[in-house]
């Protein structure tokens, strides 16, 4: 079996809780959580193990040994928060748009050169195309 990965988790909103959380692998262990919603906090733990939770990320990452970071929060929290994940060489991924500028992009690319990680970024598709391609490819004969 493959080494438990330390996961830290910036945003606890439904897309976080629903669809990505469900699909880690079975090595990954959410070992602390963040958000300044408390109630989303309270969501999460009823429905996942323990872990200790944050209102501000800069506090889990001083507290917590973490292997890589989950942040599906806002543009202007993806960029703070992948920039100072990246400095420090943790591998963060962050969903949708990753940066409200090019500058900020930039910058982003620059923190993860510097700390020799990578952040993945990710775009969702809506469930509408997944559902079309799903049929599209159904409805293929077979050889």
């Amino acid at each position: 079996m493959a080494a438990e990965i330390r996961i830290g988790w910036i945003g606890l909103g439904n897309h976080s809780l629903k669809n990505l959380m469900p699909n880690l692998p079975a090595e990954a262990r959410i070992t602390a959580v963040c958000d300044r919603n408390p109630e989303r906090i309270a969501e999460f733990f009823r429905t996942h193990a323990q872990a200790p939770a944050y209102c501000d990320f800069h506090e889990m990452a001083e507290k917590e040994t973490l292997d890589a970071v989950f942040c599906v929060v806002s543009p202007a929290v993806h960029f703070e928060a992948g920039t100072f994940f990246a400095r420090r060489g943790i591998p963060i991924f962050i969903e949708k748009t990753p940066c409200e500028s090019l500058e900020q992009a930039e910058c982003l690319l620059a923190a993860q050169r510097a700390g020799g990680s990578f952040p993945a970024i990710r775009k969702r598709c809506t469930a509408s195309h997944s559902n079309i391609a799903k049929k599209n490819i159904s409805s293929r004969p077979t050889a």
